[in-house]
Parts: C-alpha cells; structure tokens; sequence
C-alpha cells in the first residue's frame, strides 16, 4: 500500500512538474535574502509599521492595530513572534521576557523575516489560484501553465511579496474570491474577499465583481456568505481604524489621492467643479501605462490582445474584462499614483496574457520559452541587487570598526538606520521630547549590552528639518550621518562650507550617478517612468540603498 501511494504521489510530481517549477521558481523570487537590511526596521515605512503594530499588540496586550492597515497581517505574526522568544529563551540566548525585549528595542527591524516569509508564501500561493482560474476560465492546461509561469515572474508581484507588509496575503484572498465565485461558490467567495480586506483596505474593491456575479443568484449561499462577510468587516474595522476613513483621505493616508474629485467630495471641499475637471485632465492613465510597459510589459501587452481575443470570442465571464478596464479608469482618476493599487488588475490580466500568449505560439515552445525569459528579467537583476549588501549595511559596517565609543553621531535621516541610541544620547534627545524611547531608557545600564552608540536621530525632533544647522552644531557631533536619492538633498550641497565628506556609499555603478532609484519604494519608482528628473532605472546601480554620507565639520 505505501508503495502503491508512493508511485501515485511520484506519477503526480510527473504530471505536474511544471506547475511545481513555476510554483518553485515564485517562491524563490519571493522569499530570497528576507534578512535583508537586518536589523534596520524602516527600510521600508509600510512594512515597518505592519511590523510594529504586531509588536504592540503584544506589548499592550490589545486587538487594536496602530497601523492604518486592517490587522489580520499583524494577527498572523503574532505566534511566530512568539515562538521566536522561546527558541531564544531554550537556546540560552535571553533568559526571560525582560531581555527579550532589550534585544527587540536595540534590533528593531530583526523580526523582520518574519512578515517577509509569510509574504512570500501567500505570494506563491497566488501563484496556484492564478492557474486554478486560468484553467476555470479557458479549459486549457498549456494556457493555466503560462499563467502560473506569468504570475510567478511578475516584476511587480514579486516586488510586492518581498516586504513585511500585508499586501501579498491580501491579493491571495483578492484572487481566490474571484476565483471561488467562477466556480460558482457563494458562501465562501464573499467570505474570501473580506479575508481580503482583512489584510489590506484594498480587498473591498473585490466586491463589485462579485455582486454582479451574484447578484442574479437567489440562494440562501448568497445570503449567508454576505452576512459573515459584513460581520468580519465590521469587526475587522473596528479593530483597526484608529481615524475615521474622511480623516485618513484629509491626511491623505488611504489609497484615495487628496485633491482628486472623490475624495474631495467625501471630505467636503468647497469648489467641486474645479475638482472635477482637474481630476478628468490630470489623470494618471498614461503614466500607468508607461510604468506597466517598463515593470510587466510583456503581461500588459499579451494581456492586452488577450482581452480582444476574449470578446471576439462567445465566452462567458466577460464581466471580468469590463471590471479590469472599470478599475484602471477609477485608479487613474482618483488612486495614488503609484503601481502597487493596479495590482488587483494585474492579477487579473495574467490569464488573458497566457490566453493570448498560447493562442498565437502554442505550436513554438521555444518562443514561449524566450517570452517567459524576458518577462523574468526585471525580477531577477532586482532580487541580484536584493542579495547584495545594500549601502545602509556597508555604511553601518564603517561606523562600527572606526567610531570610538566616545565619539557622538547626528543621523539626519530616520530611515535605513542599524543601530538604536544608548542612555546618553537618550538623555540628550528627552530634552526635547520626554517620552522619547523610554521603554528603552528604562532598562538602564542594561542597554550598553544591546546594539547601541551615542547617535543623535534628529528625525525625533519636531522642528529640526527647519533648524538643522541648529541641532547639529548645538550637539557637537564627531561625524554626521546623512541619506539621499538626490544629491540636491546632500548636506556637502547644501552647506558646503560647513561639511566636508569623510566617506560617501553610492549604490550605482562605478559610484558616479548622482540621482539613485528607490528600488524598495514601490515597483514603479525603479525606473525612470516613475520621476524621469530624479530616478533613473535600477539597471544603473550595483547594489540597493540610498547614497549614505558620512561627513565632519570642516576645520
């Protein structure tokens, strides 16, 4: 008998061994290097946020998220978090909780891998979804096959599923919704898209579609799967909204752009029509479609013909094509300008991709093959540069074999920082901010032990991006530490008669561009379509992170 399954398990592998290579391949361009940057916490805002607000329900003991996404990312960090403090504890490395959280406040971002992993993983199970709809929607297992290889390759899903942040899990959900209601399954296919929103606000934007696919079925399914979905919302959104929704557009904190007609008119802005027509002549279509040629061109311009081949067709599921074209026209005139908010579509594009892809060259593997490469490219060399050591580690390696314990640093940026600051430069700091990191300060003489230095973060002042020169001089600092993509942001530019340069890090090539791309940002701003001015392709760089200067006062 066990040889017998062993045989049917091996005959499986066989038959699907190139959706496991597709499946293999995602998960390998997903869930490379997630130590990467450890222990800096914010090298991307998003994913430092999700992270923390993980860490403070644990600390406050409370279901309320701090961040602005929903907590269900948060809700699954938890017990990885915690089983993380066991293993530390039985291996001998902290001795109770107390010192636990030393280690958690002087290696802020080290947990990181955590949310990053759980990324990947829904990131490649997206991968699965992604060809059980294709092969729903087009009978057709060569066309499935091509889907999971598009997905598993997409630049701007890859990109997506390598952070901590709640994204990747949300689009799972976002597509299994979609999928569970082709195959025509009421209760759970509502259900999955509030799991969707669960994650990431975005998840709601599912519904549409799947009330109109529903809404002609009068089944008691669809009564019931409506009703655990509002409930999960509900609860969902009050364990989340720390702002109302109209205060969060003001703040331009959701994915509704301040100054675009619809969220003026939820937050009640005077002159509408000026709005209006500002809105309809300043949207972002073609800047979407250029950042789509240059991150998935090969999936926007296959998934493109796909959709002509689909209707010219008498093919049911059409509506699918109407709500990809709905939501690029509502993204363009009131999102962010930013990829990450098409990837719903994307998503949904792929199999009209592989559709089109296998109608026009199904007979030439080869072709196939050669388009599958090109499709791969932007994600490999940018998982090369992620395997690399990013500027912000070199920079943090220099500081540590030539900065005596004497010496004191001004960091002028927050962001891509390694260490945490010890009592002294605490106590300086709580002069003018009191509850500056006072879980940290508490813990005494104990924080020597932790990875700390005399580092003065002026990013915690309130007023020192007007006064910098001020806080700079008035600490005194032996160096100053400082980070930009433009060098119209370097302190030797700005204040050349003050600053001289003891060592600069540049990412790119032969350390000669003086405009770096943010390569973690979002998928967009890694090329010169996201801001032609200040970001060129990431093709130019050697390895990730910002230019990082370190520099002293001018005798």
């Amino acid at each position: 008998m066990l040889f017998l399954n062993l045989r049917n398990f091996w005959q499986s592998i066989k038959k699907d061994k190139y959706l496991l290579a597709a499946i293999f391949l995602g998960l390998l361009l997903r869930g490379l290097n997630p130590t990467f940057g450890s222990p800096s916490l914010y090298v991307s805002n998003d994913e430092a946020i999700a992270h923390l607000a993980a860490w403070n329900m644990l600390a406050e003991k409370t279901p309320v998220s701090i961040a602005n996404y929903t907590p269900l990312g948060a809700y699954l960090q938890i017990p990885f978090l915690v089983v993380s403090f066991l293993i530390m504890k039985m291996s001998g490395l902290v001795s109770n909780a107390g010192e636990f959280e030393l280690f958690v406040l002087t290696h802020e971002g080290y947990f990181l891998f955590i949310p990053r992993l759980i990324s990947a993983l829904f990131g490649t199970l997206t991968i699965l979804v992604i060809y059980k709809m294709t092969l729903a929607l087009f009978k057709n297992s060569k066309t499935a096959l091509i889907a999971a290889f598009l997905t598993a390759v997409s630049f701007n899903l890859v990109h997506i599923s390598h952070f901590g942040k709640p994204w990747a899990a949300s689009l799972f959900f976002f597509v299994l919704a979609v999928y569970l209601v082709l195959k025509d399954r009421t209760i759970l296919s509502p259900i999955s898209a509030a799991l969707s929103y669960g994650f990431h606000q975005v998840g709601i934007l599912v519904f549409p579609l799947i009330f109109f696919k529903l809404v002609s079925k009068k089944q008691f399914g669809v009564f019931l799967g409506s009703s655990i979905s509002i409930l999960i919302i509900a609860v969902l959104s009050l364990s989340s909204l720390r702002k109302g929704l109209l205060e969060s557009i003001g703040n331009n904190q959701s994915f509704l752009l301040k100054g675009k007609f619809l969220a003026d008119l939820l937050t009640g802005h005077i002159d509408l029509w000026d709005s209006f027509f500002r809105t309809l002549f300043e949207n972002f279509s073609l800047y979407f479609l250029a950042n789509l040629v240059t991150t998935d061109g090969i999936i926007l311009i296959f998934g493109l013909l796909g959709m002509f081949l689909y209707l010219s067709k008498k093919r049911s599921h059409k509506e699918i094509i109407f709500y990809i074209v709905l939501y690029f026209l509502f993204a363009s005139l009131f999102f962010h300008p930013l990829l990450r908010y098409l990837l719903p579509i994307i998503l949904l594009h792929i199999p009209l991709a592989a559709f089109s892809i296998n109608s026009l060259f199904g007979k030439w593997r080869l072709v196939i093959i050669m388009i599958m490469f090109l499709a791969s490219v932007n994600s490999i060399w940018w998982n090369y540069l992620y395997f690399k050591k990013p500027t912000f580690i070199i920079a943090s390696e220099w500081i540590e074999k030539n900065v005596g314990s004497d010496d004191k640093i001004a960091n002028v940026g927050g962001r891509f920082t390694t260490f945490a600051p010890n009592k002294l430069s605490i106590e300086y700091m709580q002069k003018f901010d009191p509850i500056l990191n006072q879980r940290l300060f508490v813990k005494g003489e104990s924080i020597a032990m932790g990875n700390t230095i005399n580092i003065f973060y002026l990013n915690k002042i309130p007023d020192a991006k007007e006064n910098l020169i001020y806080y700079i001089v008035n600490y005194s600092p032996t160096y100053v530490v400082n980070y930009f993509f433009s060098s119209r942001n370097s302190l030797i530019y700005r204040f050349p008669n003050l600053f001289e340069a003891v060592v600069v890090f540049n990412p790119s090539i032969g350390g000669r561009d003086e405009e770096i791309t943010e390569t973690l940002f979002d998928p967009s701003s890694n090329f010169d379509t996201y801001d032609n001015r200040t970001h060129p392709s990431m093709y130019r760089l050697e390895e990730m992170g910002p230019i990082i200067e370190i520099l002293k006062f001018k005798n």
